[in-house]
Order: structure tokens, then sequence, then C-alpha cells
């Protein structure tokens, strides 16, 4: 999971925090207290860690105003981080008076085992384990209206499967779901899914729209397919790079000055993955700009 499609996936939370509680249940079978709120937060919680790491994530649940449950998020792409979980749960549990899950995504099945690890803090009985969904865990949806009816779960189903055999038609429930959204977001998930398919499912998918198999979706296959795709893959990876990398100064509450954006709005799409690459490590704006 690249540091991209891991920013992807917390924009996916975002915009629907409700399917935290379909990954959990699918790990454990937890009674959900009533609510009638579900907030996405983020807060920088980890005193432990370099000031640039990125805030924490969590889904808090609330009902007439008194939070009766989070879980919180960790997306990852490697086995670096386990070791600050244990201080995330307990920093939340602390802040909202609440009881806290965590839950680990993960689109490397051989990361699942790994990060299901158990964590011994060294107090007698503390041992920690997170609620860690993969591949497996998943959803596989290549339901249509499945895909219409929850497309930020369907995009993540295809981020996990779309590259696995018979994946097309994980995508294809995906794409029905990005129908449902406006213009922008469509265009902004659709050519990230593109760029996590390997070379042989984009052929599959070349020739499937070439035979006309998109039928009960010929607008959207029309106009992110066959109307000069390439291009519009680039122009897409472009606009969703500069999105990406605005939200993360956000989060880092770098506010860029008019000239600065300028120079942000007419970057390549190399140089905007550069600085998206090394936003982490720079200690302010003006330096980041300035590689």
């Amino acid at each position: 999971m690249s540091a991209r499609v891991q920013e992807i996936l917390i924009e996916l939370f975002r915009e629907s925090p409700t399917i935290s509680i379909d990954f959990l249940k699918r790990i454990l079978p937890v009674e959900i207290p009533a609510y009638d709120k579900a907030e996405f937060r983020q807060e920088a919680l980890d005193s432990f860690s370099p000031k640039n790491t990125r805030p924490a994530s969590a889904v808090v649940f609330s009902k007439e105003g008194v939070t009766r449950l989070a879980i919180a998020l960790e997306l990852q792409f490697d086995d670096t981080s386990p070791y600050r979980w244990p201080h995330h749960v307990s920093a939340w549990r602390a802040k909202l008076r609440a009881p806290v899950f965590l839950l680990v995504l993960t689109l490397d099945q051989r990361l699942t085992d790994i990060l299901a690890t158990p964590i011994s803090l060294g107090h007698p009985g503390y041992v920690f384990k997170a609620l860690v969904a993969g591949p497996k865990q998943i959803p596989r949806i290549t339901n249509v209206e499945e895909g219409r009816r929850n497309p930020q779960l369907a995009l993540i189903s295809a981020f996990a499967h779309a590259d696995s055999p018979g994946g097309l038609a994980v995508l294809v429930a995906a794409c029905a779901g990005l129908l449902t959204l406006d213009d922008a977001r469509a265009r902004f998930y659709h050519d990230f899914v593109l760029t996590s398919l390997g070379e042989a499912t984009l052929r599959e998918l070349d020739a499937m729209t070439a035979e006309g198999r998109y039928d009960y979706q010929s607008d959207f296959a029309k106009k992110y397919f066959t109307e000069g795709r390439e291009k519009g893959r680039i122009e897409g990876q472009m606009f969703a790079t500069r999105r990406l990398m605005l939200r993360m100064l956000s989060q880092r509450r770098w506010a860029p000055n008019p000239e600065q954006m300028d120079k942000i709005e007419a970057a390549s799409l190399a140089q905007l993955e550069r600085w998206f690459d090394h936003a982490p490590m720079a200690s302010n704006l003006a330096e980041l700009l300035a590689l």
C-alpha cells in the first residue's frame, strides 16, 4: 500500500465513516451501541513519534452528544507501526472516555498475520492484539447495485481485489459506484484505481471496453475509458496527487502563500509525486517546495 493509496483510503473513510463497522464485524462479533452520529476525526496523539507523523485517525460514534464508541484506524503498507498502537488506543480512550477498538487495514495479505501478532507490553497480563483486516476480510463486491449503494466500500474492494483473478467484476462494481459521485471525485478515485492495476488486467479492461461489455454503464465507459483514456489518466493522477498533497499540507497546518500555490498548481506529476513523498521528512513548506 503506497502512501498515496493510504491517503485515498483515509479519504474513503472520511466520506463514509460507517464502513469501519462493516470491517470490524468481519473480524469480531461485536455489539455496536445505538448512535445518531458517526464522525471521522484526526488528532495528533503520538508525542513519541517525529513531529511530522500523520495525525491518528478514528471514527467516533455518539448519541445525543455522548460518545458511545470509537474505532481507531490504521492503514498499513508495512510493519513499522505496531508498537505505537497501544498508545493510540489508550490516548483515544483517555480523550473520548469511551470504548475504543483498533482496526488495521492492509491490502497485503502477507502482512495480515504479522500485524495481528500480539504485542506484550511487559506488564503482567497486558498483551495488545490489533484487529486486522487484510484482503481476505475485505469484501469482494461484484454486484453493480451493491457498488452503487456503497461506492466507498466498493472502491476499497477494488483496491484489494481488482488485480486478482476475476477482478474485473470488482472493478465494474466500483465503477458503477463512481457514477453516484460528482465528476471530480469520480475521476479522482477512478485514476488511482487504474494505477493499481497490472498490465494484464489493463489489457483485459481495454478489450472489455472495446467489445462493448460496459453496456450498463456506457456513459461512464465513454467518459473515462474510450475518450482519451491515457490523457485522462495523466490529468486525473495530477488532479488527485495535487488534492492529496493539499490535504496533507492542511493536516500539517502549512498554508501556501499565493506564490507557493501557483508553484503547486503549475507542477508536473513527477514534481507533485516528489513533494508528496518527501513531505513527511520536511520541516516546513518552503523547504519542501525547494526540492
